[in-house]
């Protein structure tokens, strides 16, 4: 890799204060402008400050980078890894990345270099955590590459003569991504899991159903009057409503199962390994739960003072299967249909 090595030169100006433009060298091939000087040449640097300046971008990277024997050993390690990692500097030298791993990870690391040393490949990637020198794991993803020997040093051949590792560090691109996730599977106000989550969960739980014969119930739950809540104290005071109904219905439902704002003012609990008597249980004790009123601030333009009291019902209609062909859609279709005639009643 050569460097380059920039030469300024002073840009004529016009006497009314334009730049006029510089005139073309035998050396010129690009130039640009920076304030009132300009870069308008630029020529391969000596061996020796082409050493210096890549020594530099070393040292100055901002992401971790090391250089390695062909077996992982560390001989170079730059700021950016040694304070990624929380060590001082030299810690470093003389270990591998691996050694920073657990097992598992530790040989996908390994093995990753060995196989591309053994297929020729010029690059391997790989995803993983490594300890910090405090004790937390930091999640990173180490992109390894070879560097050839240099023919000077001799004939060359199949083992590199050392590898060049970039470490990034990948801890917020992956909270962000969680992030992302837990926002597109949960209900924004109430935390809950939301329909696309609970249709997944149901489809796994119908499916487990060949291997391990059981039941599976679905409530569907619908608060009654709930709009007149909103019309009467507003729809602040309405998502406070349906939050507390959600709180409560994570109080009661059982580990394993899943309750869900399906949408609107409606629930949806799903319960597995759960037959009509338990499915019923849980609906009475859902019941139960929502005969204690719901305190809630009173809109702005309510005179009223102090949280006031609402009162809150719900209509729930129950299904259960056994048949591990039967569809997502239809359980809760049956279970919907169930909860309305519950609702007329």
């Amino acid at each position: 890799m050569q460097a380059l090595h920039l030469q300024q030169s002073e840009t004529p100006v016009h006497e009314h204060g334009h730049e006029r433009p510089a005139a073309p060298t035998a050396k010129s091939t690009r130039a640009w402008s920076s304030g009132s000087r300009r870069l308008t040449s630029w020529a391969p640097a000596a061996p020796e400050l082409a050493h210096r300046q890549l020594a530099m971008a070393f040292h100055a990277a901002p992401i971790g980078m090391a250089v390695t024997t062909d077996q992982g050993v560390l001989v170079q390690a730059n700021p950016a890894l040694e304070t990624l990692l929380g060590h001082r500097p030299g810690q470093l030298l003389g270990g591998r990345l691996e050694d920073l791993a657990d097992r598992t990870q530790a040989q996908a690391i390994s093995t990753g270099r060995q196989q591309m040393l053994d297929q020729g490949r010029d690059r391997h990637v790989v995803i993983s955590t490594l300890r910090h020198a405090k004790g937390h794991q930091v999640p990173v993803a180490l992109s390894c590459s070879l560097v050839p020997n240099p023919p000077a040093a001799g004939p060359v051949d199949d083992v590199a003569a050392y590898l060049v590792v970039h470490v990034l560090d990948i801890g917020e691109r992956q909270a962000t991504e969680a992030e992302l996730t837990h926002r597109a599977l949960h209900d924004p106000l109430t935390g809950l899991p939301n329909r696309v989550l609970l249709l997944d969960r149901l489809e796994v739980a119908l499916a487990r159903l060949r291997r391990h014969p059981s039941t599976v119930a679905v409530l569907f739950c619908d608060l009654n009057n709930f709009k007149q809540i909103n019309d009467t104290h507003g729809h602040t005071a309405g998502d406070q409503v349906l939050a507390e109904v959600a709180r409560r219905l994570q109080q009661l439902q059982r580990p394993g199962d899943t309750a869900c704002r399906f949408g609107g003012d409606e629930f949806v609990v799903l319960c597995t390994d759960s037959g009509q008597a338990e499915a019923d249980s849980v609906a009475a004790r859902l019941h139960a739960a929502l005969t204690a009123p719901v305190l809630v601030q009173p809109a702005p333009d309510d005179d009223r003072s102090g949280p006031l009291p609402v009162t809150v019902t719900a209509s729930i209609g129950i299904a259960t299967t056994t048949d591990p062909h039967l569809g997502a859609h239809q359980l809760l279709h049956d279970a919907d249909t169930t909860m309305y005639q519950a609702k007329t009643r």
